[in-house]
């Protein structure tokens, strides 16, 4: 089951300070993460639910919100690969394997950006 932890959240929030992002933006790009983690805690975090969490979305906020909200999890499913790519995500397990290429997929899933 891919779920994203705390300790994913706090990682992320890490990088986006070493990449000297603004507080705000900081602020912004976490509300928004645990936003998605908040609409339904205990899911399994793949594709379908991604592209579910991104029509709630679409039908609830203006474009320029939802593009913002897209952002933010695109930032972060990516800096999710990235950490797997480097070995940071696990020990290379099929399931690691798994959770890499996941996570890979849902910066394409969420790429689309809406309009």
């Amino acid at each position: 089951m891919r779920i994203i932890t705390n300790n994913l959240i706090e990682s992320f929030k890490i990088y986006l300070c070493e990449e000297e992002k603004s507080s705000a933006t900081i602020e912004k790009y976490i509300r928004d993460i645990v936003a998605f983690v908040n609409w339904k805690p205990e899911a399994d975090v793949c594709k379908a639910l991604v592209l579910e969490y991104k029509q709630k979305i679409i039908e609830e906020y203006a474009p320029a919100s939802v593009n913002s909200m897209i952002s933010s999890l695109n930032s972060f499913f990516w800096l999710c690969w990235v950490a797997w790519l480097s070995g940071e995500g696990g020990k290379n397990t099929k399931t690691d394997i798994c959770n890499g290429i996941a996570c890979f997929l849902m910066c394409f899933v969420l790429g689309t950006i809406y309009s």
